[in-house]
């Protein structure tokens, strides 16, 4: 029984209403409907949408079949695709679509037509069931089938060779576990293959991981297992731990992939027995192997954080502590690990951080001492080890531990080195003060104090610390004092102030700030002093505050006590306050030098606020006590200061603001004392400002309601806001917000006009919104903040309304006050008023059909909501009050761009609403957006189309009417603005996201597109987008196929546009479209490409054929085209980059429509193009004969063209013969950079790098394409050589020059990069190219010299080209000699060898050892010079052998020919030849060093006598002819310290200084004992140096020698070495300095290993460090 669908019911139904029709049709058949809706969705009668309805509602699989194999909608397919995931879960459902579609065969045919995103998504969705219940194993069986037809691994053929190996992957999680398994190999598993192959994912990792036989894989390959399973991991980590070869295979990776995810975990849970068992081990597998612990870092570890926070957490501490004790003490070695114990203290209760500090230096195996014990051994165990403490650990410390520890540091250091300053930046703390000598250190004096002041102690301890404090202060003083720069006065200037602080006592830090005055006139001391850190320090802070630093609980302070120290606070900072106005007098007064005092207010009025408030909560005090002996004195010192501030005569101060200087303190969280002292401090400071303001504006005092004559609510106390604070404590407050929210009706009135009250008023204005936000707030309750809501709004709506607006209008106005975005917290306050009505949407519809003809639409219909109409009230006060600022920006009274401003209210909106601001596509039923796409098209086509016929029928026919005839009104389309045109284009275009019917979308681009070619475009610039923009909706709409047509006629016919063209021509447009979609678009692309080059090729022979024959002479160059260009460039490079890696076409397919346009074009940059999509697919791609078809492409068309002498223009064979023929015709080289190889030929190179070494691609790609082009080139360079002799009669024979190709190097990088494509003739070709630019023949250098005068000749290209070659100074060593010399030193070992199996390393040899002869007899010794220098390269570590052996001889032979030519005979003659000779000396000392680099180590002593016995034979050669030895005595003994490693600098002069005769020193032994001091000097910074008892010897055989001049000697050498021993620094130690005679035997060894043999001053005032502290 046939169905009779109504369009008409299912275009206007609801999606329920739609469904409930559909699913009574059901009876009638699924096959008639499906076939029904399909019909009427491509004639456009109904949206495609309805399929959506129409599969949930029916049941048959075949319904959702056919849905799938329709090719009318993409919306229908994907539609179709979700609901065949559906069916897969369960048994039946699954059976009965698998069959329906024909299962594995039929399936995977029909996706062989699928577009790549609708293949995509089947996969997706297929993927997603692998988590239903249902047919889990049947499902996983087809799946599993699925995935191997479409791989190309199973029984059923897939007929899409589209390389989509990636999408399919996304079948892989509901596959069966064996095919997951296989997929998984190389690949991490996603977590939804896990999860559903759990237990078989543990299997595989565990065979992986402990295979019975093979090489194991490591656990960083399965780290995504052990991130969702735990277990797991912890299993994998106990077998690891208990198996030595998988803990050996896996130590590298085991801390960061398995441990510390694991620890992790169960910290976040707090799992304790787990963190337990992980830790223990972790400890275990780094006993057996401590390179599993590497990568510490020095803060911030993560796995010493978790075992400290196992420690702190575990009910168990015992085993903990143990456990962590363990754990230290198989940590690697670090040299932060003072900064790790400092960064793991942070992170514990400061009850734990001494036991965890202790804890770590007792355990970890670098220290081992016991911190806790006062032995005299664990000092000395502290000197030894030299470790440097951060300033902050000390502070991190209960402050008592602190102090003691800091004293037992100090006493074991004296010179304070002990602690130093984490990061850069200023000071933050004053225990990080430095110090104010030259030194960088730290300064001791002020860290001990400021610890001392920190603990509580009785008197008599006080006065001892305290007493050396002012000592120490007066000392400071009198440096500074006595200081005659003033960066020393200032330094220590500075360092007096911070001592101060330090001290925490108030009388001391007030004293030294008067003191600080006598510098007020010293503007560098000022700028130094004011602006140092100490003043921005949280410890000053603390002190000025007033407060106690340290709080004991249980003993509360003294209240009088704390209010007198407040005061004395108060008292300092009006004090600096003071000096700064003194400041005022002096000339050079700049602000900016006093910050350090004039921001201390806000910062220090912050730190009193928080530490008030934990004096609260500590000691649960009162809010009148803490009023009245704390905040009390301060509200008086910030009146005080504000008054001072607003003085006449402090104006350059810029305190006169009306933020009282708080604009920069942040607000804490308050408690109801901190809210009483704001209350206070906002009553006092509008006090102030009321007697203030007459002073410049005497009009103030007759203002009357609403304005305020003193400060605005809003800047009361600036910063202060109401979602912070609550206010019921606050009585002033909630008075002044009151006043404001409840203003009488002079609110109402105009605003003032006369100049001086308007003057008056400037910015000092109420903000309404702030005081309603702070009167709400102050409500006591819930209930009490709606009360106070509703009497605001009711006085809002009535007195401060009047009779300016309506109920209506007064309810929008004032709604929109309420409701701003800054008080949100009052919309569900006031949303149960409901006092304002909302707006009401007002759907367009389209019109009735008229059987008469097309309906003028007309405006009204169009709109989607009532119109608001806009008006605008008179100006009123509440208005000026309404649009204050908010109160943190508070402006300076004396600016003078702040008078007064009117201000104005109005409701509704400016404009109508209508279809231009349309809602969301999916908030609307269809009839709407079917009447928004017929507005939109309407005015498009009305706007910039041609055809004016567009929606005057009915669509899609009279018997099915969805749109009906009409056009729009004219008035509604003048009503759009011309000026705004862009604006609803674009809005026009949005409604296009409606999907409109395909018909109408073609008829109006068909439209637009024909007005564009009938007009010029510049007529209407904006037509060109909206046409680009039209068919891009086609491309992105339900039948995307209907665009293929557009594109490709805009990319062909519109090749102006081409900047557009990526908008339709790109990837995101291809992959929506079928298979046979995109093939058929790019074969008929390339058709059309090819017929229009054609055509062009046709047209340019006709018109240089008629240009030939109307001149005598054909034209040299192709300069003028007669026609058009085919096709641009940039468009054909356009095309080769989409089939460039495309997964929409197979690479075969792509490769044919590739080579048939590389065989077409000429243009290079397509070429190259073309050539590099090739080289990508061939990269890629797996198949062998597509392999071998790329190959012989590039043979064919890439070859020919990268050999060529021109890229752009390659002569043909034609060509050729003609020049030989005639000499006038000689071909050009390609020139557009001479110094660079030309593109194409370098795109082949580096395309080497992209095969991995050694592979066969990599040789195959030498063999097929390298030497292929190099062969080639080097035959077409030699061919025009020929040539060019020729015409110009040069007398050079037939093979003289070099077989080199067009550009030489090209073998220079060959060799560099890829040495396998070096044969031995062209090493053989690379010589003979040398010696013709090193020593051409007298034909050649003829040549060269009638090129170089002939004008002509030597500009055009040939000559050019010429003499680049063969005529260039610098050609033999840039391009051949040069690359030789540096074989070992630029070339690694496999390279090397590579090379060498082509080129033997003795023709090498031979041809360097020829130049340098060379060279030597034609006198070039600065060119013989840079040539060893190239020898004398370091060479690579592995090739130093091989470079002693081949290369060091070469060397060495030209070193004997230039002795043997250097004779007397030669030096006597005035004829000598050659003129001059190489200097061998720097030769020598580079070969020196070169010869024993490396080898002179710690072992070794035959290389040390080795060395010792070269550097006495070069010591004896320079002074034999009685020379001056001054000029290379420096250079000479570089190149003996370079010659062996600091380590064995000892080895080498104790060798040195047996040969020294000392009962009579000659010269040669003075030098030899200034070698071997220079050598001692030099040597490593260690103690445990190999022949440091020696040189000790050699040290005291010095000192006791009878010469004087050895004794000197001996004499620096010690000093120097004690010099360093004092700087902690050298290799003597202790028992040296004894047994050399400089140390006193009681002294032994001083603090940490390092004692003073000298008494050193420090700083230029001769201060000491450590003063017995």
């Amino acid at each position: 029984m046939a169905s009779q669908l109504d369009n008409g019911i299912i275009r206007g139904s609801s999606p329920t209403e739609l469904a409930q029709y559909l699913r009574a049709e059901l009876p009638h058949g699924w096959e008639p409907i499906s076939k029904h809706l399909l019909a009427s969705v491509a004639s456009g009668a109904i949206p495609p949408t309805v399929f959506q309805v129409w599969l949930a509602v029916c049941k048959d699989p075949h319904a959702v079949v056919f849905a799938l194999r329709q090719d009318v909608s993409v919306l229908a397919r994907h539609v179709a695709i979700r609901r065949f995931g559906k069916w897969l879960r369960t048994a039946d459902e699954l059976q009965a679509i698998w069959q329906a579609v024909g299962e594995t065969k039929g399936l995977v045919g029909l996706m062989a037509n699928f577009s790549v995103d609708e293949v995509h998504l089947l996969c997706r969705t297929v993927q997603l069931q692998c988590r239903a219940t249902g047919a889990k194993e049947q499902r996983e069986s087809i799946v599993s089938e699925l995935y191997g037809a479409l791989t190309g691994t199973g029984k059923v053929p897939n007929p899409d060779s589209r390389p989509l190996s990636a999408i399919y992957g996304k079948l892989v999680p509901a596959c069966s576990a064996e095919t997951t398994l296989a997929f998984a190999k190389d690949k991490h598993p996603t977590r939804k293959a896990y999860e559903n192959h759990t237990n078989a994912y543990d299997q595989y990792a565990l065979q992986r991981l402990f295979p019975i036989e093979g090489e194991a894989e490591k656990i960083t390959a399965f780290t995504k297992l052990f991130e969702v399973n735990r277990p797991l991991a912890v299993h994998v980590l106990q077998r690891i731990a208990a198996d030595s070869t998988a803990l050996e295979h896996n130590k590298l990776g085991l801390r960061n992939d398995l441990i510390i995810p694991l620890l992790r975990r169960s910290y976040h849970s707090r799992h304790h027995s787990e963190t337990q068992q992980v830790l223990q081990i972790a400890v275990e597998c780094a006993q057996k192997e401590p390179a599993i612990l590497g990568g510490f870092t020095d803060k911030d570890d993560p796995l010493f954080f978790y075992a400290v926070q196992h420690w702190k957490r575990s009910p168990r501490r015992e085993k903990a502590e143990k456990l962590l004790a363990d754990l230290i003490g198989v940590m690697p070695e670090i040299t932060g690990f003072m900064l790790l114990v400092h960064a793991l203290m942070q992170n514990v209760e400061p009850a734990l951080r001494y036991p965890l500090l202790c804890l770590s230096l007792r355990n970890y195996k670098s220290v081992a001492l016991d911190l806790e014990s006062e032995d005299s051994e664990v000092d000395e165990k502290l000197k030894e080890y030299q470790m440097r403490w951060p300033a902050g650990l000390f502070l991190a410390l209960p402050a008592p531990t602190a102090l003691h520890l800091f004293k037992r540091l100090l006493k074991t250091f004296p010179d304070g080195k002990f602690y130093y300053k984490v990061g850069y930046g200023g000071m933050k703390r004053l225990i990080e003060a430095s110090s104010a000598d030259d030194t960088l250190d730290l300064d001791t004096d002020v860290a001990m104090t400021f610890l001392a002041s920190r603990v509580p102690a009785t008197v008599s301890e006080s006065k001892t610390w305290l007493d050396r404090a002012k000592e120490e202060i007066q000392d400071r003083k009198y440096k500074s004092g006595k200081q005659r720069e003033w960066e020393h006065r200032a330094s220590w200037a500075v360092s007096v102030v911070e001592l101060a602080f330090a001290t925490g006592s108030q009388d001391i830090v007030a004293d030294i700030l008067l003191w600080a005055r006598r510098y007020n006139r010293d503007t560098n001391v000022v700028a130094h002093l004011y602006r140092a850190g100490v003043f921005f320090s949280e410890d000053s802070f603390d002190v000025l505050t007033g407060l106690p630093r340290i709080t004991s609980p249980g003993t509360p302070p003294g209240l009088p006590d704390i209010k007198s120290a407040v005061e004395k606070g108060n008292e300092i900072m009006f004090q600096m306050l003071e000096t700064v106005a003194m400041g005022l007098k002096e000339p050079a007064f700049k602000r900016y030098n006093w910050n350090g005092l004039l921001k201390l207010l806000p910062s220090v009025l912050q730190r009193r606020l928080e530490k008030t408030q934990i004096l609260e909560k500590q000691y649960d005090l009162s809010k009148e006590e803490v009023f009245a002996h704390i905040w009390r004195p301060t509200i008086e010192l910030m009146v005080k200061i504000e008054r001072f501030g607003l003085e006449p005569k402090h104006n350059k101060l810029e305190l006169a603001a009306m933020d009282g200087g708080l604009k920069d303190w942040e607000l804490v969280t308050p408690t109801e004392a901190s809210a009483m002292f704001l209350d206070k401090l906002a009553e006092e400071r509008n006090t102030i400002w009321t007697k203030f303001r007459p002073e410049s504006h005497p009009a103030t005092t007759t203002l009357g309601s609403p304005w305020p004559r003193g400060l605005p609510i809003q800047l009361l106390v600036p910063r202060l806001s109401a979602d912070k604070y609550r206010f019921p404590e606050m009585p002033y407050f909630q008075s002044r917000a009151e006043a404001v929210v409840f203003s009488d009706s002079s609110a109402l009135s105009p605003p003032p006009q006369d100049k001086e009250t308007r003057d008056a008023i400037g910015p000092f204005v109420e903000d309404y919104k702030f005081a309603l936000d702070m009167f709400i707030q102050g409500a006591k309750d819930e209930e009490d903040r709606k009360a106070r809501a509703l009497r605001a709004w009711d006085h809002a709506t009535t007195v401060l309304t009047g009779d300016r607006m309506s109920e209506v209008e007064a309810a929008r106005f004032w709604l929109r006050v309420f409701d701003s975005e800054s008080y949100a917290h009052l919309l569900k306050d006031l949303a149960w008023l409901k006092l304002a009505p909302k707006r009401k949407m007002l759907l367009p519809h389209l019109p009735e059909y008229d059987e008469d003809g097309p309906i003028e639409w007309n405006e009204s219909s169009i709109k989607m909501s009532f119109q608001t109409p806009y008006k605008t009230f008179h100006k009123t006060c509440l208005d000026c009050m309404l649009r204050r600022a908010q109160s943190w920006e508070c402006p300076d009274l004396w600016s003078t761009d702040l008078p007064f401003h009117e201000g104005a209210s109005s409701i509704g909106d400016s404009r109508l609403m209508s279809f231009w601001t349309s809602a969301k596509p999916s908030s609307i039923p269809r009839s709407a957006a079917d009447a928004m796409t017929a507005a939109a098209v309407c005015y498009l086509n009305s706007k910039y189309g041609a055809d004016s016929s567009l929606l005057l029928k009915p669509l899609p026919s009279r018997n099915d009417i969805r749109f009906p005839p009409l056009y729009l009104d004219q008035d509604f389309l003048e009503s759009t603005k011309e000026s705004n045109r862009a604006y609803y284009d674009r809005q026009a275009l949005r409604q296009l996201a409606y999907s409109p019917p395909a018909d109408i979308m073609v008829h109006l681009a068909q439209s637009i597109l024909k007005r564009l070619e009938d007009e010029a475009p510049e007529e209407d610039p904006n037509g060109r987008e909206v046409a680009i923009k039209v068919v891009k909706h086609l491309t992105r709409s339900d039948h995307p196929e209907i665009a293929r047509d557009f594109v490709r006629d805009i990319i062909l016919n519109r090749q102006e546009d081409s900047s557009w063209h990526r908008h339709l021509f790109n990837v995101g447009y291809l992959r929506r479209l079928p298979a046979n979609g995109v093939r058929a678009f790019f074969e008929n692309l390339a058709a059309e490409i090819q017929v229009r080059l054609q055509q062009h090729t046709e047209g340019r022979a006709k018109y240089w054929a008629e240009k030939k024959r109307l001149e005598d002479d054909e034209p040299a160059e192709e300069s003028v085209a007669s026609t058009a260009p085919a096709v641009k460039v940039s468009t054909v490079k356009m095309f080769a980059l989409m089939l460039r890696e495309a997964d929409y076409v197979d690479s075969r397919f792509s490769c044919d429509l590739l080579v048939k346009l590389l065989a077409s074009f000429k243009q290079l940059d397509i070429q190259i193009a073309i050539v590099e999509a090739l080289v990508s697919i061939l990269l890629e791609t797996k198949e062998v004969e597509l392999q071998a078809f790329i190959y012989e492409a590039l043979e064919k068309y890439a070859i020919p063209i990268a050999s060529s002498i021109n890229e752009r223009r390659p002569p043909t064979e034609r060509m050729w013969l003609a020049a030989e023929k005639d000499d006038r015709a000689i071909p050009g080289f390609y020139e557009d950079n001479p110094a660079t190889l030309p593109p194409l030929l370098t795109l082949l190179l580096e395309t080497t790098s992209r095969w991995e070494k050694n592979s066969t691609g990599y040789d195959r790609w030498i063999s097929r394409i390298l030497q292929p082009v190099v062969e080639k080139s080097i035959a077409n360079h030699a061919r025009w050589n020929a040539l060019f002799v020729r015409k110009h009669g040069f007398d050079i024979a037939e093979g003289y020059l070099a077989a080199v190709p067009t550009q030489p190097e090209l073998l220079y990088r060959l060799w560099n990069t890829v040495p396998k494509a070096i044969t031995k003739a062209n090493f053989e070709a690379w010589k003979q190219y040398a010696w013709n630019n090193l020593r051409p023949h007298a034909g050649l250098q003829a040549a060269n010299n009638a090129i170089a005068d002939d004008h002509d000749l030597q500009k055009s290209n040939p000559g050019r080209h010429w003499l680049r070659i063969w005529n260039h100074v610098d050609a033999p060593f840039d391009c051949g000699i040069n690359q030789v010399a540096r074989f070992f030193s630029t070339l690694g070992p496999e390279d090397q060898q590579i090379l060498t199996q082509q080129v033997p390393l003795q023709d090498m040899r031979d041809f360097l050892q020829a130049v340098l002869e060379d060279l030597i007899m034609h006198g070039q010794s600065d060119e013989f010079s840079k040539l060893v220098d190239l020898f004398t390269q370091s060479p690579r570590e592995k090739g130093k052998k091989r470079w002693t052996i081949g290369f060091l001889p070469v060397v060495e032979h030209s070193l004997m020919v230039v002795e043997k030519l250097r004779t007397a005979e030669w030096q006597g003659n005035p004829q000598r030849h050659p003129a001059t000779l190489p200097q061998e000396i720097d030769i020598k000392l580079k070969m020196l060093q070169l010869k024993y680099k490396e080898k002179i180590d710690d072992a070794g002593e035959s290389n040390v006598d080795d060395l010792v016995s070269d550097i006495l034979g070069f010591l004896n050669e320079m002074l034999s002819d009685d020379a001056p030895y001054h000029r290379v005595w420096d250079r000479f003994y570089y190149a003996v310290r370079g010659s062996a490693k600091s380590s064995s600098y000892l080895l080498v002069g104790n060798k040195l200084a047996e040969s020294v005769s000392l009962q009579r020193p000659q010269l040669a032994d003075q030098l030899k004992v200034d070698l071997v001091t220079r050598l001692f000097k030099d040597a490593r910074d260690s103690q445990e140096i190999p022949g440091r008892e020696a040189a000790v010897g050699v040290l005291k055989g010095w000192l006791e020698c009878p010469s004087e001049p050895i004794r000197r000697c001996g004499s620096h050498a010690v000093e120097h070495l004690v010099r360093e021993w004092d700087a902690s620094r050298g290799w003597l130690s202790a028992e040296d300095m004894q047994a050399l005679g400089v140390l006193p035997k009681e002294s032994s060894r001083s603090a940490g290993g390092r004692g003073r043999a000298t008494r050193r001053m420090r700083g230029r005032g001769g201060r000491g460090r450590g003063r017995g502290w």
